[in-house]
């Protein structure tokens, strides 16, 4: 026998379940979400948002203004110290791993500085669990739409004699402007003619990507 009340009786000799009244606990859980989904989307419609704004002043420009990464690399870390069970030392350590990702890519040349400070960014509001994903889901957009624009412009020697000079030298060879030198990459994004993408769009496939999966 099941009844809709707020205390425990017995009925005989045998006890009667209870369930709890429409004031308990599970009424409430009906109506309002969890406190975990509400701080959960409080760093994703903030990353999404960013993202959004890269990805559109990328495609226009070929660039990514430091206020939105900064600012946002600032926000999501406000974010994280100031709710309660989402660790602020998770997003820094993750925006660090992310910055370790990408700074092979920018000392060959392959990524502006602005791409760089978009993944901390994005590091900072994903965290280390899920920044690996994020990750390979970058590199994989990345990849396909580097692949499709090396061989529509026919600049498949000069990026592969990049990455022999990056790797025949341990990446020496392809520093560009390191204390003041140059170094002997072929191809780097000074470079007259040289191939840009909106590398903001792969970062933005990444992070949202790697939120989820």
């Amino acid at each position: 026998m099941i009844l809709w009340s707020s205390e425990t009786s017995t009925c005989g000799a045998g006890e009667v379940k209870v369930l709890p009244g429409p004031t308990g606990p599970a009424s409430h859980a009906s109506i309002h979400p969890p406190l975990s989904m509400m701080m959960t989307f409080s760093l994703l419609l903030p990353m999404v948002s960013l993202l959004g704004m890269a990805v559109f002043t990328d495609l226009r420009t070929r660039r990514i203004p430091n206020l939105l990464s900064v600012g946002g690399f600032i926000l999501a870390l406000s974010l994280r110290f100031g709710l309660e069970g989402i660790s602020f030392f998770d997003g820094l350590l993750a925006s660090g791993a992310a910055l370790a990702f990408a700074l092979p890519f920018f000392l060959m040349g392959g990524l502006g500085g602005g791409d760089v400070k978009l993944m901390a960014m994005v590091g900072a509001f994903l965290g280390l669990d899920r920044l690996p994903m994020a990750a390979l889901l970058m590199g994989g957009v990345g990849a396909g739409m580097a692949i499709v624009a090396i061989l529509r412009r026919g600049q498949v020697r000069g990026v592969a004699t990049n990455l022999f000079n990056f790797f025949a030298t341990f990446g020496r060879g392809s520093f560009t402007g390191w204390k003041g030198t140059e170094g002997e990459a072929v191809l780097h994004l000074e470079t007259p003619g040289a191939i840009t993408l909106p590398y903001a769009v792969a970062i933005a496939a990444g992070g949202v990507g790697g939120w989820f999966l």
